[in-house]
């Protein structure tokens, strides 16, 4: 019978160390939550959090409206960029033997879809001479000079 008095008491003890590691357990999650509702009460200033919660939600679905506006205006952008030229290759070179510097030049602009304009000015004693020449999917509208070749080639690396 002394057997079972102590393993009663035993179990009793261990129950009471349990339910005192579990109330300070307890006592420690409430603090925290306290001191967690003080910062938001805090943080709301007054404000009901449900008049609060919704101003955000509205403000989140304004957000996503206006995000995916952008998104859209960006694709157009990009769509837009494929044929402006953003590629710049230049050429500098004598047209002459007695144009002494390399004053002529031969510029060539590209873009995305292939298109493309060279301008060419040739400088002589007398004068200069531009020339204009359009390139439509890579093929120019005339046969072009090896220099304007050239700066075609460096407005397509650029």
């Amino acid at each position: 019978m002394d057997k079972v008095f102590y393993v009663i008491v035993f179990m009793l003890i261990l129950v009471v160390i349990a339910l005192i590691v579990f109330l300070i357990v307890l006592f420690s999650k409430i603090s925290e939550m306290k001191r967690k509702q003080t910062i938001l009460e805090n943080k709301l200033k007054g404000e009901n959090a449900e008049e609060l919660l919704l101003k955000v939600l509205t403000q989140n679905d304004e957000i996503v409206k206006e995000m995916r506006s952008n998104k859209e205006a960006v694709r157009a952008l990009e769509e837009k960029q494929k044929y402006n030229f953003d590629r710049v290759g230049v050429v500098r070179y004598n047209a002459s033997k007695d144009a002494g510097a390399k004053m002529s030049y031969s510029v060539g602009f590209s873009n995305e879809s292939g298109d493309g304009l060279i301008i060419t000015g040739l400088h002589y004693n007398d004068g200069v001479n531009i020339y204009v020449k359009r390139i439509s999917d890579g093929t120019p509208d005339v046969p072009l000079s090896k220099e304007e070749v050239a700066a075609l080639k460096r407005s397509k690396l650029g």
